[in-house]
């Protein structure tokens, strides 16, 4: 699946691939143990910017 970034997600953070696996490594240790995770997110935009946003989409 491609995800394509909009103008106003522009911002990129850099990591490094050590990071990430590890990252990855603890997450899979915790769902080994039974544990398990819900992501939210929570956003406040104007009418008119998620207008914009479906606009700037290709569907």
């Amino acid at each position: 699946m491609y995800i394509q970034r909009l103008s106003f997600e522009a911002k990129s953070v850099k990591i490094s691939e050590s990071e990430v696996v590890n990252e990855n490594l603890e997450i899979n240790e915790k769902y080994d143990k039974g544990y398990s995770r819900v992501v939210t997110e929570n956003g406040s935009y104007k009418v008119a910017l998620i207008k914009d946003i479906f606009s700037q989409t290709n569907y």
